[in-house]
């Protein structure tokens, strides 16, 4: 027989382009597992204990991600109960000197509940510039909801 059949599973510590990404448990033939992929450190042996240690570092990820999801949720909540209020510049007829940014409802929330979001959880259908009530959404990954802003 000239080609071993002999298989070996590997753990990816790096994505791999056409291969697969970080943390994931492949089969591949022995000469490339151990003459490629673990040469160039790009993967390590899938023993009983490298794979403990990568079902280990999945759980406490996982966990970290429930309870942000959890975090989120109750900020979420909390907003949801309120009206917040922002004065701006206007002119006689409602319309804004300059649209209502971001940034000006992080700061508006963390000084009034001592929430603070990222600008990226914050979504706006269109941009506010006029005075009055909006509906502002905010997300994070699959999870949303949307709490009121009173512009005046």
């Amino acid at each position: 027989m000239l080609f071993s059949t002999n298989r070996m599973k590997v753990i990816l510590i790096k994505d791999v382009v056409k291969i697969g990404n970080k943390d994931s448990v492949l089969e591949f033939a022995d000469g490339y597992a151990q003459n490629v992929l673990i040469a160039k450190g790009l993967a390590i042996r899938a023993t009983p204990h490298e794979l403990s240690k990568l079902e280990d570092k999945k759980k406490k990820l996982q966990n970290i991600k429930d309870e942000e999801n959890r975090k989120f949720d109750e900020t979420i909540s909390l907003l949801r109960e309120k009206v917040f209020t922002l004065g701006v510049k206007s002119n006689e007829k409602g319309h804004l000197f300059s649209a209502v940014k971001k940034s000006e409802i992080i700061k508006m929330i963390l000084e009034s509940t001592n929430i603070n979001l990222n600008e990226d959880n914050i979504i706006f259908t269109n941009p506010i510039k006029e005075t009055g009530l909006h509906t502002i959404v905010i997300k994070k990954g699959d999870r949303e909801g949307a709490f009121s802003v009173n512009i005046k």
